[in-house]
């Protein structure tokens, strides 16, 4: 519920736990089926069956998890609300995410840096229906080969790249395009670096190189797709019209998915020519005197 409450998974990574919701003060009872409510007649039982040993993943969005914890204990009764989320008068009154179980995270499998995630790459991710819900038994993958997965630093990413950062990032390399590759400035003709299509698109970025070869940029939030890849050569097609002049015309795609590209992303890339860069976004917070 990281969009419902704000940094949920810093709060379960700083508490060694992880929590669920359904107040027994509402009605919701550990025992007890609700009349009305599905969600926590399926959550109860696997809620119940989870024990001392076992191991919980904490899925988010997009098929990025945080972390992988083994069982220590669990507060699930109950008597034994300790919610996550503090009460709030009249909103909240007894706060919520309270029936905890407590885990103790495997520190090595995972980015130490507590602002990034993993995301898993495609053939190691979760089927629909382990997907969705609040919890649910893995059966399509085995604990090692997670951890595997989540000690690769190439599948690490930072949790900002879930906000939308895609015109930011066009805006700082249209500005800073030396950062992206050394030698490249902006597109000299303004009419050109600025062209609307007839579909009604406009580039992101428009570079050019130290060999006087314009570069179209695309930037991407998320991680690259091969629908991505033909957006910019249809870009390219489109430009090649306004530059007669030029033989080539380059295209990177820049994107805030993990480093480890989908080996079908990365073959097309390859085969198209489209030069494929992952961007992370860090900011750094300082008093002023």
């Amino acid at each position: 519920m990281e969009k419902t409450f704000p940094g949920m998974w810093q709060r379960w990574l700083r508490s060694q736990s992880v929590g669920i919701g359904w107040c027994p003060e509402y009605g919701y009872k550990l025992r007890e089926t609700h009349p009305s409510d599905s969600g926590w007649n399926r959550a109860r039982k696997p809620l119940q069956r989870i024990n001392i040993g076992d191991w919980v993943i904490v899925a988010l969005s997009n098929n990025k998890v945080g972390r992988i914890g083994e069982v220590v204990s669990k507060e699930i009764e109950d008597d034994e609300w300790n919610p996550l989320v503090e009460p709030i008068t009249d909103l909240l009154p007894y706060g919520e995410m309270g029936r905890r179980i407590n885990v103790r995270w495997d520190l090595e499998a995972g980015p130490i840096n507590r602002n990034e995630i993993v995301e898993l790459p495609i053939d190691k991710r979760f089927n629909q229906g382990e997907k969705r819900g609040t919890i649910k038994e893995i059966g399509s993958l085995k604990v090692e080969d997670l951890k595997d997965v989540m000690k690769d630093e190439r599948n690490w990413v930072g949790m900002l790249t879930k906000f939308k950062y895609e015109k930011s990032i066009s805006d700082y390399l249209a500005a800073y395009p030396y950062q992206l590759e050394e030698g490249l400035q902006p597109h000299p003709s303004n009419k050109i670096r600025e062209k609307k299509f007839l579909d009604n698109t406009r580039l992101d970025v428009l570079l050019i190189d130290r060999d006087n070869i314009p570069v179209v940029v695309e930037c991407k939030q998320n991680a690259p797709t091969t629908g991505d890849i033909d957006q910019i050569k249809r870009y390219i097609d489109q430009l090649k019209n306004e530059i007669r002049s030029v033989d080539r015309i380059r295209g990177i795609l820049v994107h805030g998915g993990s480093k480890k590209l989908n080996p079908k992303v990365s073959n097309y890339a390859d085969k198209e020519e489209i030069e494929v860069v992952q961007y992370k976004v860090r900011v750094d917070f300082n008093h002023s005197y």
